[in-house]
């Protein structure tokens, strides 16, 4: 980041508390084809979910029924490893080796791209957080006292149900019904809809109260706050603990798991491992169910923390969002605030789940590690972390402080990690790591979440067995496809891990099928429910308790996740507790796609939805890279036609753009975007923007002096300012030593984001051209005179001659000074051919003091004065939106740690800081981030 591009955006001054959300509030648009063809400046919305054939129960294509095998998972740690790589969806798995791939290793990158495409944007996140800890830190901010909290309304109409003690039973039948019209989640394929599924109108209304929200989150200080770090759960001897993945907001999977396996009881326990916030809209109704269910039975529930459960994260992936949607700004923002700072900090990180002759460690992340380390950590020095705090606060974390990191984001690794070397989302453990954890704990197994399993299945499987992912939210963001899964402890098959044993997975229905199962079946034993449930997952049809089949409609059939053929698991994990077994598939047949040629019509729309995912994390990857992308593109189109070969922009886009997604996945991208022979680069870059939500010109302080210093400058001057060698093309370079020469201190990208506006309309800008342009930025706070407009009309209708209203200009000259007299001006007025006849003489006269006095009034009007009162100011206004987009991109790449720094100004989310605050925080940005 240059210094002073966010500080362009601050603008204004006074002590009126300013509102840093509208700052946040921007997202990456990507053009459709229809709009680059017609430099259109509507908006479609690409995010919108794309209709696939097949039948869905939640939003998101239909899976292929092409399986090729499930073997063992793999994280790699550190090196350029390609994690989207081969096109054929029939390709097996292979480990990549540490350091780069190769070309016979190539991953099955259809089946869990998801959550790859999670991991990069987390990395990123991680890495801008560090930004803001950096800027927060170089401020001195010191914490203002918060004002009293707001008084937060009653009322709501399911209130009483939610706070009576014992009605947490009837409470799950209650939200099964009030959610039964629920459209699915989308935010996997609608990315602004992350945290906001939630159909539900007036919600503080017509479900629950922020009161009694409040309320109920407020147990959860008397259920953890004096608990351990990592609890001890016994498995009863005539009892069952059942160990649940992320659910992310997901409430429907929570009440899908209850109907099936049972709802929570002292004989059949609960243990969430984390990830409950973010992602989908329910994930308040989820911690209050759980919280509720606790109060009623204190050992039917237990919650650990999470990655997710923590307030820069949730800031950013719905959590927030969803909780201000519900309850509003004033009093959502305080109950935000009681959630970050109540219920997230309290959690216990970790659990034994001890059976009678052995233990599972059930962890968020995974093995806690740290460079330098020599021995494994023992589960009693865990309790040294000071867990009561944020997890991502610090610029330079001391060591409790990392495992505590890594404890929640670690994820595991093939071969060990590189000591100080770049890592995942936090340090990965190894397979050594797990080994000598388990050995020194006299555990059997690490039981963790946090990452969507491969092969859109509910659960992986790493270490040789040692470690178990399980992952509780099926179909995932509403496209991942996955299942989602349970881990059953129980005395008698303790420690056995087994699919389809121990480990059960299952696939959610629509919220209709949901409420049709719980209103007739949910009183039928468990083990009935749980044969229903199969049923239906595997067939899409609802079967009576008297046994005869009754279809399903098309809708609300499950898309079922494809199962494996085989399933072997390799020799050094024959004697580990994780055995797999085998399911047979069920699927849906689809049709081919004229986008994806190449392949198999069961395998397009696998294809094509995981391609969206890609696009939508690369956007931003995209944008950040514009102007550096537009200097490679430019050096490698020789004839300057602004276009190159689709193999040249296949070769840019993966070296410059992201590395880890390979050549023949770009091949995809460019069938989404329509590229083929050879590619318009100019086109395709601009087709990348970043949108605000509250669109407001404004006037660019560097340039808009320029153009003021120019009001009595000769034509000729700016001229060969701009134009060196005089060849009537002004190309990047001599744009951008112009506009340094004649002292504008406009950064690189803005420069290069100006003249790539400039050649949309002209691929070899001309001189003149640009010089119209220079003229006009800054120039929409002026209005326009009619006449003034009609003769910049007049103007641009001329033969091509005249090229431009600056060529008209300088034709004008006829003394050749750089400067019109005002009788020049008159007579060339007075010959155009449409003026006579549309405009008076007295109208003339007036237009010509008009022109003259919008610079220095001396009876001379310079090239810039002409044009500000005759230009184009359609051209104008494509300007203007060059440089805001720019001036968004900045603040849109830097939002995570923006949003760090205003949390800390405004610690109850009212959504607003005082003016003076929000300019130290844009500052402190530009000083750090740059």
């Amino acid at each position: 980041m240059q210094s002073g591009i966010l500080g362009q955006a601050v603008g204004g001054s006074g002590s009126n508390p300013t509102s840093p959300q509208s700052a946040l509030q921007q997202n990456v648009h990507c053009k459709t084809t229809a709009e680059i063809g017609a430099n259109s400046t509507s908006a479609q919305n690409v995010n919108s979910p794309a209709i696939m054939p097949g039948g869905l129960s939640k939003a998101g294509p239909t899976p292929s029924p092409i399986f090729s095998g499930y073997p063992q998972a793999s994280a790699q740690a550190g090196g350029n490893t390609n994690k989207f790589s081969s096109l054929n969806p029939q390709a097996t798995s292979a480990v990549v080796p540490c350091g780069g791939p190769s070309q016979a290793t190539k991953s099955t990158w259809a089946y869990n791209v998801a959550g790859l495409c999670e991991e990069r944007q987390e990395r990123n996140l991680l890495s801008n957080l560090s930004q803001g800890a950096m800027a927060l830190n170089s401020m001195n901010y010191k914490k203002k006292k918060p004002e009293q909290p707001p008084l937060l309304p009653s009322g709501g109409r399911y209130d009483e149900l939610l706070l009576r003690p014992g009605g947490s039973r009837d409470l799950i039948l209650k939200l099964v019904s009030i959610f039964s019209g629920e459209p699915p989640v989308q935010c996997g394929i609608c990315a602004d809809k992350v945290g906001l599924s939630c159909a539900v109108k007036d919600y503080a209304h017509s479900v629950f109260s922020p009161s009694a929200v409040m309320e109920i989150v407020r147990l959860a200080q008397g259920f953890y706050k004096d608990a351990p770090n990592i609890m001890t759960l016994p498995v009863r001897a005539k009892g069952r603990m059942l160990l649940v993945g992320d659910t992310h907001g997901q409430l429907e999977d929570v009440l899908w798991m209850f109907f099936k396996y049972g709802a929570p009881s002292a004989e059949n326990q609960y243990v969430f491992i984390g990830d409950i916030a973010d992602r989908g809209g329910h994930a308040v109704e989820e911690f209050l169910l759980l919280l509720a269910l606790k109060r009623d039975a204190p050992e039917s529930v237990h919650i650990l923390r999470g990655n997710h459960e923590e307030s820069n994260v949730c800031q950013k992936y719905g959590f927030s969002a969803e909780v201000l949607t519900k309850f509003g700004q004033q009093a959502g923002g305080y109950l935000l605030h009681v959630f970050i700072n109540q219920l997230f900090p309290v959690l216990p990180l970790g659990a034994i789940v001890r059976g009678s002759t052995s233990s599972f460690f059930a962890i968020h992340g995974g093995v806690p590690t740290y460079d330098g380390q020599l021995q494994p950590l023992m589960i009693a020095q865990l309790e040294q972390i000071n867990r009561k705090q944020p997890i991502l606060d610090k610029e330079q974390p001391d060591l409790w402080n990392t495992i505590l990191f890594n404890a929640m984001w670690s994820d595991p690794c093939d071969v060990p990690p590189i000591a100080g070397g770049v890592h995942q989302r936090g340090r990965s453990f190894s397979p050594q790591d797990t080994a000598s954890f388990l050995a020194a704990n006299r555990c059997s197994a690490v039981i963790r979440a946090h990452q969507l399993p491969r092969a859109r299945r509910g659960f992986d499987v790493h270490h040789g067995g040692a470690v178990l992912t399980v992952f509780s939210a099926s179909n995932y963001m509403g496209s991942a496809l996955n299942r989602g899964s349970v881990v059953v402890c129980a005395q008698e098959s303790f420690p056995l891990l087994q699919a389809g044993k121990t480990i059960l997975e299952f696939y959610a229905p629509s919220w209709s099928v949901l409420a049709h199962m719980y209103e007739q079946f949910g009183s039928l034993p468990r083990s009935q429910r749980a044969e229903l449930a199969e049923h239906f997952e595997s067939t899409g049809t609802i079967q009576s308790s008297s046994s005869a089949q009754s279809a399903a409609s098309p809708q609300d059939k499950p898309t079922a996740a494809p199962a494996p053929s085989s399933m072997h698991p390799t020799a050094s994990s024959a004697s580990s507790p994780v055995v797999p077994e085998p399911k047979p598939p069920h699927t849906f047949g689809t049709q081919p796609s004229p986008d994806f040629v190449g392949t198999s019509s069961g395998a397009h729309s696998e294809v094509l939805a995981s391609v969206r995912q890609i696009e939508h994390s690369i956007r931003e990857d995209i944008v950040k890279a514009k102007d550096h992308l537009f200097r490679i593109f430019l050096s490698k189109d020789a004839t300057q036609t602004y276009r190159v070969p689709l193999t040249v922009w296949i070769e840019i886009m993966h070296a410059h753009v992201a590395p880890d997604i390979e050549a023949e996945v770009w091949q995809h991208l460019a069938n989404l975007w329509h590229l083929s022979g050879t590619v318009s680069y100019l086109k395709f870059l601009q087709r990348f923007e970043i949108r605000a939500l509250r669109k407001k010109t404004q006037t660019w302080g560097a340039l808009v002096a320029l153009s003021t210093s120019l009001n009595d400058t000769s034509s000729y001057a700016t001229l060969k300012a701009l134009d060196p060698n005089q060849d009537n093309v002004v190309t990047l370079d001599e744009f951008i030593k112009a506009l340094h020469g004649i002292g504008a201190t406009v950064p690189p990208q803005q420069a290069a984001a100006l003249y790539m506006t400039l050649c949309q309309s002209q691929p070899k800008p001309h001189v003149m051209h640009i010089v119209e342009c220079l003229a006009l930025v800054g120039v929409m706070d002026k209005p326009q005179s009619e006449n003034a407009r009609r003769v910049g009309i007049e103007i641009r209708t001329l033969p091509t001659y005249y090229r431009t209203s600056a060529y008209f200009f300088y034709v004008t000259d006829a003394d050749r000074n750089g400067f019109l007299s005002n009788s020049e001006l008159r007579t060339a007025l007075r010959s155009l051919p449409g003026v006579g006849s549309s405009i008076t003489e007295p109208d003339i006269d007036a237009l010509v003091e008009e022109i003259d006095g919008m610079g220095v009034k001396n009876d001379r009007i310079s090239l810039v004065e002409f044009l500000q009162a005759v230009g184009d100011r359609g051209l104008a206004t494509k300007l203007q939106a060059s440089l805001l987009e720019e001036v968004l991109k900045t603040i849109y790449l830097q939002r995570d740690a923006l949003r760090r720094i205003f949390a800390e100004m405004d610690p109850w989310f009212s959504g607003l800081v005082e003016h003076q605050d929000f300019k130290s925080a844009v500052q402190c940005a530009n000083a750090t981030c740059g």
